[in-house]
């Protein structure tokens, strides 16, 4: 038989057992908050840290370019020389990864004695970037895109002249150097590419060049 001694000492320790217990689950509970709370302090910061980022990347940009093409006529395959350049503005998502951008050019090819060959146009592409650093200030980039041009061409040696305008497509790779540097090798599909009548033959094929923007 139990004691009234013992008994109220089992009382004791059970009750203590229990308050210990009990502050064990509320110190679980207090970790449990201080976490979230953490993750959700992180997850507002990394937030405001994309869209800083998205925010550094907009604005205007001017760019040079530097390239070539083909071009075919009667008795005559060239591969002048194309220079022009470009201003436009472009827009990020606060995910800073995609965007768009609205940009004016201007493409001038000639072999310096016959030949002159030149598209102007608005254009609007759509890009994309993958960043190569934590900070998201390198990285290397895609795009694609559509306008309408106007294009030229004067030939001396025949004495002909060609004028169309019509839709261009562009489409391309890059890669960005500390936000404010865009080197980008693209492909540009031009609003004529053939013409075939009794007067005068006249082909190209698409404009290869790189291009160096400059992000104000």
């Amino acid at each position: 038989m139990f004691s009234k001694r013992s008994i109220v000492i089992c009382l004791l320790m059970a009750i203590l057992c229990d308050f210990l217990m009990a502050d064990d689950d509320g110190l679980e509970d207090q970790k449990r908050q201080v976490y979230m709370l953490k993750g959700q302090l992180y997850e507002q910061q990394n937030r405001a840290k994309l869209a800083e980022i998205a925010k550094q990347k907009n604005g205007l940009f001017l760019g040079g370019v530097l390239g070539t093409m083909s071009i075919d006529r009667a008795n005559y395959i060239g591969h002048p020389i194309a220079l022009g350049a470009k201003i436009g503005y472009q827009k990020y998502l606060s995910s800073y990864i995609a965007g768009l951008r609205f940009y004016a050019e201007y493409l001038g090819a000639s072999d310096f004695q016959e030949i002159l060959y030149q598209l102007g146009s608005v254009n609007l592409d759509l890009i994309a970037d993958i960043p190569l650093d934590s900070d998201q200030r390198y990285s290397i980039g895609f795009f694609a895109g559509v306008g309408m041009g106007w294009t030229h061409y004067d030939d001396k040696l025949t004495k002909s002249a060609l004028g169309n305008f019509g839709p261009v497509v562009n489409m391309g790779m890059a890669i960005t150097l500390n936000l404010k540097s865009r080197i980008e090798v693209e492909m540009k599909i031009p609003p004529i590419k053939l013409n075939d009548s009794q007067k005068f033959k006249f082909s190209t094929t698409n404009l290869y060049f790189v291009s160096y923007n400059f992000l104000f």
